[in-house]
């Protein structure tokens, strides 16, 4: 196994059950700061929120693959990165490449398990929405993908669920991206 695939299949135990939600990594980077917070209430209330994309961090650092400075050092590179916080976000902590997403049935462009997905739009950017590839498709052919807070705008529970690049691209947005972390 790899890191990648035990994030996701950390995600996957989590599909059905919720945790709060915010628009930043709220908790998260709260939690990289202090030498005091613990990690394990991190996302168990709206004092302690987090995003799309900090929930697979958080999982990392529960796995030991990330550690306290390592989540501070991408999160604060993206937060004072302004239009470029995707690129921050992933080149602060990956080797890897971005992937555009092409919607070929069957095409090789299908993210593998455990990939972060990056959603973008207008308002957003890439960091719109980011979600962890299944690594499967559906029987109708969709590319499924383990999804938290998406079309959300204020703090609240929000449940993580299995879905499609298919289905929350038809939400709005303009590129799809993927890429395999390293986690470290």
């Amino acid at each position: 196994m790899s890191k990648a695939t035990d994030i996701a299949d950390d995600m996957e135990a989590l599909v059905g059950q919720e945790r709060y939600w915010g628009p930043t990594p709220g908790g998260l980077y709260e939690w990289a700061t202090d030498a005091q917070m613990g990690h394990e209430a991190i996302g168990t209330s709206e004092e302690t929120f987090i995003n799309c994309f900090s929930l697979p961090m958080l999982l990392a650092v529960r796995r030991g693959f990330l550690s306290k400075p390592s989540v501070k050092r991408i999160l604060g590179d993206t937060r004072n990165r302004g239009d470029a916080k995707a690129k921050a976000f992933s080149t602060a902590w990956n080797k890897s490449v971005w992937t555009d997403w092409k919607a070929v049935p069957g095409s090789a462009w299908r993210p593998a398990r455990g990939d972060l997905v990056f959603f973008e739009n207008f308002v957003g950017g890439l960091l719109n929405h980011v979600a962890v590839s299944t690594g499967k498709t559906s029987f109708i052919g969709h590319s499924e993908v383990i999804s938290f807070g998406e079309r959300r705008a204020a703090i609240g529970r929000a449940r993580i669920n299995k879905t499609s690049i298919e289905l929350l691209q038809q939400e709005g947005h303009t590129s799809v991206r993927f890429l395999t972390p390293t986690w470290d």
